[in-house]
């Protein structure tokens, strides 16, 4: 795929309210693969390897055995950055929101390709991977996928999460798919998120007054100097165990990006169809950011796309019946949104016509 300039970077969206950074060698690294489940006999599971952008990345294929010796349709999974193929880790442990749509999927008749980012689960590292670079990776994902005898490969369509939305953007703006699935994007500049971040989260922690006076001024000023350019890591002075702004540290060059990027120019850039979804209940994602995309899609006059806001979706794709809170975000047990797998079961069905 030729480089673009990604238009959007989302770094911290995993940790956020009731999320914490891994503890890990690679700076980058995310939450492991969780031990795996016992399947339905309806899937057939195989461990691939593919070729990113100058690095091998692993994932996990699904097929359906009932559909042996035929063509299926597909989906290529984008995880957000602080998870792994399977879901988001939390407190408490791991949404496995990703497994539990893939599986569903399965059982429709597609094939899912779900993988683990760069820098994350068995997949190589690249530490000044940007978000372009990370579009790259997918595209190789793509690929891989549409070159499997069992695939169809005119019916892949691509499904991003967070700012995997954005990677799954920016892969069906420069690839062919036959159309985008984006859940819980946002479409404002990354810092302004990361503002709004910092106090709910300080606030779930009941953080006193003048210490949070104190840290939102810190991280003021280490957004300047990110978006500055330049800024060395030892420089920046940040503690290591914060698990909001090490990640920044760790990667400035990506940070750089992340933090002034723009991303209301990016899903315009998507030929075919677009499927956009947003949850009130998402403490992470404001629900007025699907209508800033949505309004950049009618700027740019694309012609087919939907947006739905679905009552009890959270962040991590799941129900959430009662009201948004950093217990309900550590909740695993919780099913995903039926409404969200209704809704993306019609709009493959129309889309598949």
């Amino acid at each position: 795929m030729k480089k673009m300039i990604l238009t959007f970077g989302f770094l911290v969206l995993g940790l956020s309210v009731g999320a914490q950074a891994p503890k890990s060698n690679h700076a980058n690294e995310a939450v492991k693969p969780t031990t795996a489940l016992p399947l339905p006999a309806f899937i057939a599971a195989e461990e691939i390897t593919f070729k990113g952008d100058n690095v091998a990345l692993t994932g996990t294929l699904y097929l359906p055995k009932n559909k042996a010796g035929q063509k299926v349709p597909a989906v290529l999974m984008v995880s957000e950055f602080y998870s792994s193929r399977d879901g988001v880790k939390v407190n408490n442990g791991q949404h496995t929101s990703y497994r539990d749509l893939a599986v569903h999927l399965v059982e429709r008749g597609f094939a899912v390709l779900r993988y683990d980012r760069r820098c994350t689960g068995n997949s190589e590292c690249n530490h000044q991977a940007t978000m372009a670079v990370a579009g790259d990776d997918g595209v190789g994902g793509l690929k891989y996928l549409q070159g499997r005898p069992e695939v169809n490969p005119k019916k892949v369509f691509v499904f991003g999460h967070g700012d995997g939305s954005f990677i799954a953007a920016s892969i069906a703006g420069h690839a062919d798919v036959a159309g985008l699935i984006a859940v819980n994007a946002a479409g404002r500049n990354a810092s302004k998120l990361l503002r709004e971040w910092a106090k709910q989260r300080l606030g779930d922690r009941k953080t006193p007054e003048a210490e949070t006076q104190k840290y939102l001024e810190h991280m003021e000023a280490v957004i300047q100097q990110l978006a500055a350019g330049g800024a060395r890591t030892e420089h920046l002075k940040i503690d290591p165990k914060d698990d909001l702004l090490a990640p920044l540290a760790s990667s400035p060059d990506y940070a750089y990006s992340w933090l002034l990027d723009d991303p209301l120019g990016l899903f315009p850039t998507v030929v075919g169809p677009i499927l956009l979804v947003h949850g009130a209940k998402d403490r992470r994602i404001p629900t007025r950011e699907g209508s800033y995309i949505r309004d950049a899609l009618e700027t740019g006059e694309h012609k087919d796309f939907e947006t739905h806001l679905l009552p009890e979706l959270d962040y991590f794709l799941k129900q959430n019946k009662g009201n948004p809170s950093y217990e309900a975000d550590n909740d695993v047990s919780r099913p995903l949104d039926p409404a969200l797998l209704k809704l993306i079961d019609e709009w493959l069905a129309k889309k598949m016509k």
